[in-house]
Protein backbone atom coordinates (compact mmCIF):
# COMPACT_ATOMS: atom_id res chain seq x y z
CA UNK A 1 0.00 0.00 0.00
CA UNK A 2 1.37 3.31 -0.91
CA UNK A 3 0.07 6.35 1.46
CA UNK A 4 0.57 10.49 0.55
CA UNK A 5 0.04 12.39 3.60
CA UNK A 6 0.93 16.69 3.88
CA UNK A 7 0.28 19.30 5.91
CA UNK A 8 -1.08 22.34 3.51
CA UNK A 9 -1.56 25.74 4.59
CA UNK A 10 -4.01 28.00 3.55
CA UNK A 11 -3.01 31.75 4.24
CA UNK A 12 -5.35 34.70 4.67
CA UNK A 13 -4.89 38.35 5.65
CA UNK A 14 -6.21 37.00 8.83
CA UNK A 15 -3.97 34.29 9.75
CA UNK A 16 -3.03 30.45 8.54
CA UNK A 17 -6.05 27.83 8.46
CA UNK A 18 -3.93 24.43 8.36
CA UNK A 19 -5.53 21.07 6.75
CA UNK A 20 -3.83 17.32 6.12
CA UNK A 21 -4.38 16.05 2.07
CA UNK A 22 -3.68 12.32 1.50
CA UNK A 23 -3.77 10.16 -1.13
CA UNK A 24 -4.00 5.93 -0.42
CA UNK A 25 -3.44 3.32 -2.82
CA UNK A 26 -3.83 -0.49 -2.44
CA UNK A 27 -5.20 -3.81 -3.27
CA UNK A 28 -8.41 -5.63 -1.29
CA UNK A 29 -6.32 -8.39 0.50
CA UNK A 30 -4.06 -5.77 1.90
CA UNK A 31 -6.29 -3.52 3.05
CA UNK A 32 -8.23 -6.25 4.48
CA UNK A 33 -5.62 -7.50 6.20
CA UNK A 34 -5.64 -4.52 8.04
CA UNK A 35 -9.19 -3.76 9.00
CA UNK A 36 -9.22 -4.10 12.42
CA UNK A 37 -6.19 -1.21 12.46
CA UNK A 38 -8.19 1.65 11.39
CA UNK A 39 -12.34 1.02 11.25
CA UNK A 40 -14.42 0.34 14.29
CA UNK A 41 -17.22 -2.40 14.58
CA UNK A 42 -19.87 0.06 13.29
CA UNK A 43 -17.25 0.42 10.72
CA UNK A 44 -16.92 -3.07 9.80
CA UNK A 45 -20.30 -3.73 9.74
CA UNK A 46 -20.83 -1.48 6.97
CA UNK A 47 -17.69 -2.95 5.30
CA UNK A 48 -20.11 -6.29 5.36
CA UNK A 49 -22.88 -4.83 3.54
CA UNK A 50 -20.85 -4.26 0.68
CA UNK A 51 -20.91 -7.62 -1.72
CA UNK A 52 -19.03 -6.93 -4.58
CA UNK A 53 -15.08 -6.12 -4.15
CA UNK A 54 -15.06 -3.25 -6.39
CA UNK A 55 -17.44 -1.32 -4.10
CA UNK A 56 -15.43 -2.70 -0.71
CA UNK A 57 -11.73 -1.84 -2.37
CA UNK A 58 -13.37 2.00 -2.75
CA UNK A 59 -15.15 1.71 0.74
CA UNK A 60 -11.65 0.83 2.11
CA UNK A 61 -9.83 3.04 0.47
CA UNK A 62 -11.79 5.97 0.99
CA UNK A 63 -11.78 5.30 4.85
CA UNK A 64 -8.21 5.18 5.13
CA UNK A 65 -7.65 8.35 3.17
CA UNK A 66 -10.02 9.95 5.33
CA UNK A 67 -9.26 8.49 8.61
CA UNK A 68 -5.28 9.59 8.20
CA UNK A 69 -6.22 13.38 7.48
CA UNK A 70 -8.49 13.64 10.06
CA UNK A 71 -6.41 12.23 12.53
CA UNK A 72 -3.36 14.28 11.67
CA UNK A 73 -5.33 17.23 12.03
CA UNK A 74 -6.66 15.77 15.40
CA UNK A 75 -3.17 14.38 16.13
CA UNK A 76 -5.02 10.85 16.86
CA UNK A 77 -2.81 7.91 17.10
CA UNK A 78 -5.71 5.46 17.17
CA UNK A 79 -7.76 5.93 13.91
CA UNK A 80 -10.60 3.43 15.18
CA UNK A 81 -11.13 6.22 17.64
CA UNK A 82 -12.64 8.29 14.93
CA UNK A 83 -15.85 7.08 12.97
CA UNK A 84 -17.03 8.44 9.69
CA UNK A 85 -20.74 8.39 9.41
CA UNK A 86 -23.30 9.64 6.43
CA UNK A 87 -24.95 12.61 6.43
CA UNK A 88 -28.41 13.18 4.71
CA UNK A 89 -26.75 14.47 1.79
CA UNK A 90 -24.37 11.56 1.50
CA UNK A 91 -22.01 14.07 2.63
CA UNK A 92 -19.07 12.45 5.50
CA UNK A 93 -19.83 12.99 8.77
CA UNK A 94 -16.80 13.06 11.31
CA UNK A 95 -17.50 11.68 15.04
CA UNK A 96 -14.35 11.42 18.18
CA UNK A 97 -13.97 12.44 21.28
CA UNK A 98 -12.08 15.70 21.05
CA UNK A 99 -13.86 19.08 21.16
CA UNK A 100 -12.86 20.36 18.00
CA UNK A 101 -14.79 20.04 15.20
CA UNK A 102 -13.43 19.12 11.43
CA UNK A 103 -14.81 18.28 8.34
CA UNK A 104 -13.39 16.00 5.79
CA UNK A 105 -13.86 15.05 1.94
CA UNK A 106 -13.19 12.16 0.03
CA UNK A 107 -12.99 11.30 -3.36
CA UNK A 108 -11.97 8.36 -5.22
CA UNK A 109 -11.03 6.38 -8.41
CA UNK A 110 -11.58 2.72 -9.00
CA UNK A 111 -7.62 2.09 -7.18
CA UNK A 112 -7.24 5.08 -5.68
CA UNK A 113 -8.58 7.68 -2.64
CA UNK A 114 -7.83 11.33 -1.88
CA UNK A 115 -8.94 12.73 1.69
CA UNK A 116 -8.89 16.54 2.95
CA UNK A 117 -9.28 17.46 6.53
CA UNK A 118 -9.45 20.31 8.25
CA UNK A 119 -11.02 22.42 11.39
CA UNK A 120 -14.48 23.62 10.04
CA UNK A 121 -13.78 27.34 10.32
CA UNK A 122 -12.21 26.82 6.60
CA UNK A 123 -14.15 25.10 4.50
CA UNK A 124 -12.80 22.69 1.52
CA UNK A 125 -14.03 20.16 -0.96
CA UNK A 126 -11.78 17.54 -3.08
CA UNK A 127 -12.75 15.38 -6.22
CA UNK A 128 -10.47 13.11 -8.13
CA UNK A 129 -11.79 11.71 -11.36
CA UNK A 130 -9.45 9.16 -14.08
CA UNK A 131 -9.45 10.97 -17.73
CA UNK A 132 -12.02 8.72 -20.06
CA UNK A 133 -12.92 9.52 -22.40
CA UNK A 134 -16.08 8.11 -22.90
CA UNK A 135 -17.98 10.71 -20.34
CA UNK A 136 -16.55 13.98 -22.41
CA UNK A 137 -19.50 14.17 -24.32
CA UNK A 138 -21.42 14.11 -21.75
CA UNK A 139 -20.16 16.54 -19.71
CA UNK A 140 -19.55 18.70 -22.46
CA UNK A 141 -23.56 18.65 -23.35
CA UNK A 142 -24.31 20.01 -20.20
CA UNK A 143 -22.18 23.05 -19.82
CA UNK A 144 -23.44 26.69 -20.46
CA UNK A 145 -23.23 28.57 -23.22
CA UNK A 146 -20.72 31.07 -21.37
CA UNK A 147 -19.13 27.59 -20.19
CA UNK A 148 -19.12 26.48 -23.90
CA UNK A 149 -17.47 29.57 -25.04
CA UNK A 150 -14.66 28.98 -21.97
CA UNK A 151 -13.81 25.69 -22.71
CA UNK A 152 -13.06 26.03 -26.54
CA UNK A 153 -10.49 28.93 -25.32
CA UNK A 154 -8.39 26.91 -22.77
CA UNK A 155 -8.92 23.50 -24.13
CA UNK A 156 -7.83 22.41 -27.34
CA UNK A 157 -9.50 19.05 -29.38
CA UNK A 158 -6.59 17.58 -28.42
CA UNK A 159 -7.57 18.47 -24.69
CA UNK A 160 -10.84 18.14 -24.51
CA UNK A 161 -10.53 14.98 -22.75
CA UNK A 162 -9.05 16.54 -19.66
CA UNK A 163 -11.22 19.55 -19.77
CA UNK A 164 -14.24 17.65 -19.55
CA UNK A 165 -12.82 16.29 -16.28
CA UNK A 166 -11.42 19.27 -15.27
CA UNK A 167 -14.86 21.16 -15.16
CA UNK A 168 -16.45 18.03 -13.69
CA UNK A 169 -14.36 17.77 -11.03
CA UNK A 170 -14.19 21.67 -10.31
CA UNK A 171 -18.23 21.38 -9.80
CA UNK A 172 -18.04 18.21 -7.91
CA UNK A 173 -15.55 19.53 -5.16
CA UNK A 174 -17.82 22.48 -5.18
CA UNK A 175 -20.61 20.87 -4.48
CA UNK A 176 -18.94 18.59 -1.60
CA UNK A 177 -17.66 21.95 0.01
CA UNK A 178 -20.90 23.00 0.79
CA UNK A 179 -22.10 19.72 1.76
CA UNK A 180 -25.05 19.54 -0.91
CA UNK A 181 -23.43 16.75 -3.32
CA UNK A 182 -24.95 17.10 -7.35
CA UNK A 183 -28.30 17.49 -6.46
CA UNK A 184 -29.14 20.05 -7.98
CA UNK A 185 -28.77 21.42 -11.81
CA UNK A 186 -25.17 21.82 -12.70
CA UNK A 187 -25.90 25.21 -13.96
CA UNK A 188 -25.87 26.04 -10.81
CA UNK A 189 -22.21 25.58 -10.41
CA UNK A 190 -21.54 27.90 -13.55
CA UNK A 191 -17.77 28.50 -13.77
CA UNK A 192 -17.38 32.26 -14.57
CA UNK A 193 -13.48 32.05 -15.34
CA UNK A 194 -11.03 29.56 -15.66
CA UNK A 195 -7.19 29.81 -16.26
CA UNK A 196 -4.12 28.14 -16.64
CA UNK A 197 -2.03 28.49 -13.69
CA UNK A 198 1.18 26.57 -12.83
CA UNK A 199 1.00 23.00 -12.96
CA UNK A 200 -2.77 22.96 -13.58
CA UNK A 201 -6.22 25.53 -13.86
CA UNK A 202 -7.79 28.49 -11.57
CA UNK A 203 -11.47 28.57 -11.81
CA UNK A 204 -14.21 30.74 -10.04
CA UNK A 205 -17.80 30.57 -9.73
CA UNK A 206 -21.13 32.61 -11.21
CA UNK A 207 -22.93 31.93 -8.19
CA UNK A 208 -20.05 30.91 -5.39
CA UNK A 209 -17.85 34.56 -5.73
CA UNK A 210 -16.60 33.58 -2.61
CA UNK A 211 -14.99 30.23 -3.44
CA UNK A 212 -12.28 29.14 -6.33
CA UNK A 213 -11.38 25.83 -7.54
CA UNK A 214 -7.58 24.32 -8.48
CA UNK A 215 -7.65 21.55 -10.45
CA UNK A 216 -4.07 19.42 -11.22
CA UNK A 217 -3.46 17.25 -13.33
CA UNK A 218 -1.79 13.88 -11.78
CA UNK A 219 -0.71 10.83 -13.72
CA UNK A 220 -4.15 10.20 -15.39
CA UNK A 221 -6.86 12.02 -13.11
CA UNK A 222 -7.22 15.27 -12.16
CA UNK A 223 -7.22 16.73 -8.66
CA UNK A 224 -9.42 19.42 -7.93
CA UNK A 225 -9.54 21.61 -4.30
CA UNK A 226 -12.02 24.15 -4.10
CA UNK A 227 -11.53 26.39 -1.11
CA UNK A 228 -12.48 30.21 -0.29
CA UNK A 229 -11.41 32.95 -3.03
CA UNK A 230 -9.27 34.78 -0.87
CA UNK A 231 -7.04 31.76 0.50
CA UNK A 232 -3.88 31.35 -0.92
CA UNK A 233 -2.27 27.46 -1.25
CA UNK A 234 0.89 26.37 -0.39
CA UNK A 235 0.57 22.96 -2.64
CA UNK A 236 1.36 23.49 -6.04
CA UNK A 237 5.45 23.08 -4.62
CA UNK A 238 3.64 19.24 -3.32
CA UNK A 239 2.14 18.13 -7.05
CA UNK A 240 2.43 15.15 -7.93
CA UNK A 241 0.74 12.83 -5.40
CA UNK A 242 2.34 10.25 -7.65
CA UNK A 243 0.03 7.82 -7.24
CA UNK A 244 2.08 5.33 -9.14
CA UNK A 245 5.27 5.43 -7.29
CA UNK A 246 6.68 4.51 -4.72
CA UNK A 247 5.65 7.07 -1.34
CA UNK A 248 6.77 6.33 1.83
CA UNK A 249 4.16 6.68 4.71
CA UNK A 250 4.44 10.22 6.15
CA UNK A 251 3.60 11.58 9.80
CA UNK A 252 1.94 14.51 9.27
CA UNK A 253 3.83 17.08 11.99
CA UNK A 254 1.67 18.43 15.23
CA UNK A 255 0.32 21.90 14.50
Amino acid sequence: MKVFKEIITFTRKNGEFKAVITGVTGDITELESQVNLFLNPKECKNLDNYVFEKRRLTYLLGRYAAKEAICGVLQIENRKNVEIKKGIFEQPIVLHDKREKVDVSIAHTDDCAVAISSFTDHPVGIDLETIDSKNTDTVIEQLTHAENTMFSSIFSNEQKNIGAVVFWTVKEAMAKCIKTGLMTPLSIFELDEIQEIDKGYRSTFTNFGQYKAHSYLVENAILTIVMPKNSKIDFESKIPFVFNQQVPDVNAAPF
